[in-house]
């Protein structure tokens, strides 16, 4: 990539999202997916509903500078998953680290706030908010953004950080920010990011 032209960075940034954008799963990995391309998170999880749609989109996301591997193929449901990463060892990682198992490390790896990750786990003296504040304090966002839970004294960063995922995603794939919303919901939320 050459840093001296930036149309062609963004050009091709473009071509590397519109990847991304027909693989054929839904909106959360894509946009997931997208947050790893764009230096948001180091990893992600890739469910594809169709397994045997699983190796070309491997084969696209490593085409497109990310690093990915089959992790998963459910033989009852036909379904696949595949590790993504942005570089080589955080894939090898990730592979390594067991989301039920090791949860501090795993949510690192998806772009989780320490905060929130503190809360999930009851650690450094974080609580966690109630389920009723996530649901109030996330209402406005789309479900398929917020896997982690909020923290009772640093929600407002955590919120932030979705926010900026959301910006991000707007900015660089407004076609599946719109699918993240309704049209109209889609139009007010740009307007409340300043797009």
């Amino acid at each position: 990539m050459s840093f001296e032209n930036p149309q062609n960075e963004e050009s091709l940034m473009r071509e590397r999202i519109g990847v991304i954008e027909k693989i054929p799963t839904g909106v959360q990995p894509k946009a997931e997916v997208v947050l790893v391309l764009l230096g948001e998170r180091q990893a992600s999880e890739m469910y594809i509903p169709n397994k045997n749609n699983a190796p070309k989109a491997a084969e696209d996301l490593i085409r497109i500078g990310l690093f990915a591997q089959i992790i998963e193929a459910d033989e009852k449901s036909g379904s696949a998953d595949i590790a993504v990463a942005n570089s080589k060892e955080t894939l090898e990682e990730l592979l390594q680290t067991k989301p039920n198992k090791n949860h501090r490390r795993y949510g690192e790896l998806m772009g989780y706030p320490s905060t929130a990750i503190d809360a999930y786990l009851g650690e450094n003296n974080a609580e966690r908010v109630s389920n009723e504040d996530q649901s109030r304090l996330t209402e406005n966002l789309p479900d398929v953004l917020h896997h982690f839970i909020l923290s009772k004294n640093n929600n407002d960063e955590e919120l932030a950080v979705l926010n900026r995922w959301l910006k991000l995603i707007a900015q660089h794939s407004p076609e599946l920010f719109d699918e993240l919303y309704s049209k109209e919901d889609s139009d007010i939320f740009k307007k409340r990011l300043n797009l």
